[in-house]
């Protein structure tokens, strides 16, 4: 199985759980054949098995913030954690007047120029 194959088999797996628990969630599809004790699928699991939690837990929906989330607590995590020296500069969302569900001024993100 390709690399593209697990990925889209890992997302359509991960698009039916309906936990919170995204320790539960990964677990749940590690399992599967489709992915390896090591392998690089891990890169995408782990952080979609947090942004499916997320999205269970309720709220607005909106992929963009749940990725900008992950992406930005990912950097502060792993620099304490590992002393690694990844960046993310500061930035606004673009996408905010594509989305009915935008939280706008209650996101983190929100560019009021659009």
């Amino acid at each position: 199985m390709t690399d593209n194959n697990k990925i889209s088999a890992i997302r359509d797996a991960l698009l039916k759980e309906n936990g919170n628990d995204p320790a539960e969630i990964a677990m749940n599809v590690m399992k599967s054949d489709f992915v390896s004790i090591h392998g690089p699928e891990h890169h995408f699991l782990d952080g979609a098995a947090f942004i499916v939690a997320y999205r269970n837990a309720g709220g607005a929906r909106c992929c963009k913030r749940h990725a900008f989330l992950a992406l930005t607590k990912g950097v502060k995590f792993v620099n304490k954690k590992y002393g690694v020296h990844m960046t993310i500069k500061p930035f606004r969302c673009t996408f905010s007047d594509k989305n009915a569900q935008c939280l706008k001024e209650k996101c983190p993100f929100f560019n009021k120029k659009n």
